[in-house]
């Protein structure tokens, strides 16, 4: 069932419009699925989030990987490319975050089960340089230790997506990691991504582990991230080395 991007026009807040919509081929109620958009066995195929760039915009498409969509027209958007990581990867893209300046995207895979019950997650760095051919050159280190033990999910959910007003950087790239809590990574050198500071705090009242979900980090470099079940706000500063 269809689950699309769709754009919206709030020129009069008090009367939002439909100025575009783009949906995966295949997904419209009586629409045949293209074979190059035919899902594997029990994969899920629809829009997750969006993020635009100029004319264009980044969609995280859950087991589809990526789409570029070209926004030129918000009326008529187009598909330029789609990079697809599953299988073999567990899938499951939640956030692609545009890094323009260096022609990168940061592809945020989202844990959906507990206890690791599914294929690898993992934040993929993607050359969009071509964009209509998009290739992935790296991946960002996967937190060592008993995680898949400790309970609940282990694996990214979202990246800090450098909005209008936040923290803005290229080269620091901060994640939730549900119960790997708070990861930053260096990723100054994109085809050797290094982790240079964490955070995990301890398991909330009657809760096997943390659960980080969402993040935000502001102008001054304050990073407030939220439990997915009971832990509440956290509100954390790097200290980490500084990266430019």
């Amino acid at each position: 069932k269809e689950r699309a991007y769709l754009i919206a026009d709030l020129s009069d807040p008090s009367n939002p419009k439909q100025a575009g919509l783009w949906w995966i081929p295949g997904t419209k109620e009586g629409e045949e699925t293209p074979p190059d958009w035919m899902p594997f066995p029990g994969e899920h195929f629809h829009v997750h989030g969006a993020i635009p760039h100029g004319d264009r915009s980044y969609v995280a498409l859950v087991d589809a990987g990526m789409a570029i969509v070209d926004i030129s027209d918000i009326s008529k958007p187009k598909t330029i490319s789609r990079i697809d990581w599953s299988p073999p990867y567990g899938g499951y893209a939640h956030t692609t975050l545009p890094l323009s300046g260096r022609k990168l995207v940061v592809a945020v895979d989202e844990s959906v089960k507990y206890d690791c019950q599914e294929g690898e997650k993992r934040v993929w760095l993607i050359d969009i340089r071509e964009e209509r051919n998009p290739v992935i050159i790296s991946t960002c280190p996967v937190p060592q230790g008993d995680f898949c033990k400790r309970g609940l999910r282990f694996g990214p959910h979202n990246v800090h997506e450098n909005r209008p007003g936040s923290f803005q950087s290229e080269n620091l790239i901060f994640v939730t990691y549900y119960n790997a809590g708070l990861r930053i990574f260096d990723i100054r050198n994109q085809y050797r991504p290094e982790e240079v500071g964490f955070f995990i705090p301890p398991p909330p009242e009657g809760q096997k582990a943390p659960m980080f979900n969402d993040l935000y980090v502001d102008a001054d470099g304050l990073i407030y991230v939220t439990d997915r079940i009971k832990g509440g706000l956290y509100i954390l500063e790097y200290t980490g080395p500084s990266i430019h």
